[in-house]
């Protein structure tokens, strides 16, 4: 048997949804860009040691999951570099699951698992509002900061309020006019036990569905002056994936735009992938 090179042809964008043929256990919940919450957050200290959260308890599961997956399994990133100042802009999506440690109660005379299974935070999205930062250049490589002193590390206060880069055209590619806006998926993380088990899939579709409901999410952001000047959005959706990662994205819609190259983030190559998604039906009667 052979293998194919999991990187595919970008021709043309799809906006088809895949169909999910087995939904596992879960519950989904979102987390609105948390800024006015993170201002006192220590980013020395685990999620779940941070005072002042009871506003934002999904943005800390969210930050539980990629301590365990970025910092702990893969060791990527040091604990203090693992959140950047777009995760307070961004929108976070979080999946619970049945919690895989606890002995399950089962009903007299049923072989059903009893519903009273304690759900825990298994895994997470964020979506990153346009504008996005100048594209990585190709064949470039990009590390993660040394660890720091809590003297060098700057304030949350500042860190989480600073301006995102100004809405410029990137370089083009086959499947980008270097004009149109896009939104970015990103950190997605899933905690070991609960990989290979569709959960990926659903945040995936979570967030697209949500962008797609909500396509004036990037542009209520903008400054005034900012706001006269970008184009509004239409539902193009870009990521930076991982090589090994390229088939999960790509059972849901994206493409490699090859244009991009490809790069190395934190010693693992990178390859950019786009999606279109349909947006409200307004925009797409604009669109006719």
């Amino acid at each position: 048997m052979t293998t194919s090179n999991p990187i595919l042809p970008a021709s043309s964008l799809s906006t088809s949804t895949p169909t999910l043929r087995i939904t596992p256990p879960h519950k989904l919940s979102i987390q609105l860009p948390p800024r006015p919450h993170v201002h006192t957050w220590n980013r020395y200290l685990p999620s779940y040691n941070q005072a002042d959260c009871s506003e934002i308890p999904i943005f800390k599961d969210a930050c539980y999951i990629r301590e365990q997956v970025f910092v702990h399994e893969q060791q990527v990133v040091p604990l203090e570099h693992h959140l950047d100042p777009d995760d307070a802009r961004s929108v976070h999506i979080v999946v619970y699951a049945p919690d895989d440690s606890e002995p399950k109660d089962v009903i007299p005379g049923d072989s059903r698992e009893s519903l009273q299974s304690k759900y825990i935070p298994i895994g997470t999205i964020r979506v990153l509002p346009y504008p996005d930062h100048a594209r990585t250049l190709p064949n470039s490589s990009i590390m993660a900061p040394p660890p720091i002193t809590n003297e060098e590390l700057p304030h949350s206060s500042i860190f989480f309020n600073l301006p995102p880069s100004p809405y410029k055209p990137t370089t083009p590619s086959a499947l980008h006019d270097v004009i149109e806006p896009y939104i970015r998926l990103g950190r997605l993380a899933l905690l070991p036990s609960y990989r290979g088990r569709g959960y990926a899939n659903l945040l995936i579709q979570a967030a697209l569905k949500w962008a797609a409901e909500n396509p004036k999410f990037s542009y209520e952001m903008l400054g005034e002056k900012e706001k006269k000047s970008v184009p509004e959005w239409r539902g193009l959706v870009c990521l930076y994936a991982r090589e090994k990662a390229v088939g999960t994205w790509a059972r849901n819609g994206f493409l490699v735009d090859e244009g991009m190259g490809t790069w190395w983030e934190v010693g693992i190559r990178h390859v950019g992938m786009v999606k279109r998604v349909r947006v409200g039906v307004e925009e797409r009667e604009k669109n006719i």
